[in-house]
């Protein structure tokens, strides 16, 4: 059994372009957690999901804005995800491209789960994180479709 969750280099270096667009130092908030920023550049590193979490907490308090990481409308782009764009956008609908998302999430991180729900008119992506023993910033997310 793995006993830390990982996230891919494609979503961290999101995570460090939505930090600089928002005027802080990304490579000193990755320094203070241990990180070091030089692993973005290497595809086949794998990022502890617990010092993401604790990425997105300082940069947080830092910025002094607790949506940090919703503050960027044009986030995540399709490279975030590495590979997993490349068959989501390569889907003939929306419901095929989630479904690829569902199917290799684990590629971007094994630390998210992704469900589909149907509800009233359409449905919810719901979204799940597993093994956090840091507080994970935004505790549970659900976007429409």
């Amino acid at each position: 059994m793995q006993d830390q969750r990982t996230t891919s280099s494609a979503w961290m270096r999101g995570v460090a372009r939505t930090l600089t667009a928002e005027k802080l130092d990304a490579a000193a908030l990755f320094a203070v957690l241990g990180l070091s920023i030089d692993h973005l550049n290497d595809v086949d590193y794998r990022w502890p999901t617990e010092k993401a979490s604790q990425l997105w907490t300082l940069a947080a308090e830092r910025s002094g804005n607790p949506d940090i990481g919703l503050s960027n409308p044009h986030s995540p782009r399709p490279d975030q995800y590495g590979i997993v764009s490349y068959a989501m956008m390569s889907s003939p609908n929306l419901l095929t491209g989630l479904m690829r998302l569902i199917r290799y999430i684990c590629l971007v991180s094994d630390a998210v789960t992704i469900s589909l729900e149907p509800g009233a008119g359409g449905g919810w992506v719901r979204l799940g994180f597993l093994g956090a023993n840091v507080r994970f910033p935004v505790s549970a997310m659900t976007t429409r479709f």
